[in-house]
């Protein structure tokens, strides 16, 4: 999902950005670039991550197999 968003305003240690149906997004303003204003358009994307999904399940079937073996004793 990609959303672009305006720099609505900037406080002290964060930046309130609206996108286009008006949503409100408060985001930390050290992760944002130095050189923000108000008014500026940013891009964002979000994404799920399969991998970290896949480590989870991984993770998940070792500690059981652990267990079962009783490998952490």
């Amino acid at each position: 999902m990609k959303l672009e968003l305006a720099v609505d305003r900037i406080e002290e240690e964060r930046v309130v950005l609206i996108d286009q149906d008006q949503n409100i997004f408060v985001w930390p303003k050290k992760v944002l670039p130095d050189a923000i204003h108000e008014g500026q358009l940013i891009f964002v994307e979000l994404s799920d991550s399969p991998t970290a999904d896949t480590d989870n399940k991984q993770e998940s079937a070792k500690d059981i197999l652990n267990e079962i073996l009783k490998l952490d004793e």
